[in-house]
């Protein structure tokens, strides 16, 4: 049994998947009209900012108002390597008759997430079945955009078209965690103590992952900052 099950969660309320979370959207609404413009217009576009920020939260914002079926592609950072094909991407979902021919599909919405971990090669033909329509919109999700080995004339495509997502605040963290534990099995001074020990926001929620697991595995009705400490504590000792 899940340790998310114990207390009645279907699914664990602390993953950090922005895809399949619920959170609300903070302070992007701006940014968002801007966003869903871009796209629609036909854009190339980038998303930077740090780990835990709101990038994927946006994006997928464009996959609930865009989607459809063989009309837009996600591809997640882990599955981007070097022998990344953009063909197979733009190929994905397509119907059988498509596939069969290899007939590249129209005016496909994708969204690149750690775009960083793309080669040169890869931006050179991403830029290519732009040019030729096959791409109505590419969405680059990366932390600094700087770090992007993407010619010159796509960077000019781009132009002034970037959107950057900053941290969340202490108090915008916690109000999602709270949003998040709708069933609470920690009070709000469990989960002030767990994010003083705490990064970015995915650090954070990795944190109260192992103290609920924690708790779990000892049979604890409660939790104090004793709790925390001994299963932080005992997490670091496992990584040195």
């Amino acid at each position: 049994m899940a340790w998310y099950h114990k207390h009645k969660y279907v699914e664990n309320p602390l993953e950090y998947d922005a895809l399949k979370a619920d959170d609300e959207l903070i302070n992007y609404d701006k940014e968002l009209v801007k966003l869903l413009y871009w796209v629609e217009s036909g854009s190339a576009i980038i998303i930077k900012g740090p780990s835990g920020s709101g990038k994927t939260r946006l994006a997928k914002e464009i996959i609930f108002r865009f989607r459809g079926k063989g009309k837009l592609v996600y591809i997640k950072g882990s599955k981007i390597n070097k022998d990344f094909n953009v063909y197979n991407v733009l190929m994905k979902n397509q119907n059988f008759i498509k596939k069969f021919f290899g007939l590249i599909p129209k005016n496909i919405i994708l969204i690149i997430d750690d775009a960083q971990s793309l080669t040169s090669r890869a931006y050179k033909k991403i830029q290519y079945f732009f040019d030729q329509d096959n791409i109505l919109s590419v969405v680059f999700l990366t932390r600094n955009h700087k770090e992007l080995e993407m010619p010159l004339s796509l960077q000019d495509r781009i132009g002034s078209k970037i959107i950057k997502t900053s941290p969340l605040t202490k108090r915008q963290a916690m109000m999602l965690v709270k949003e998040r534990l709708y069933n609470p099995f920690l009070s709000e001074k469990n989960i002030r103590d767990v994010q003083k020990r705490s990064g970015d926001f995915q650090n954070f929620l990795n944190n109260l992952e192992i103290v609920a697991k924690y708790m779990v595995e000892k049979d604890l009705k409660s939790c104090n900052i004793n709790t925390i400490k001994k299963a932080l504590r005992r997490v670091h000792n496992d990584l040195v």
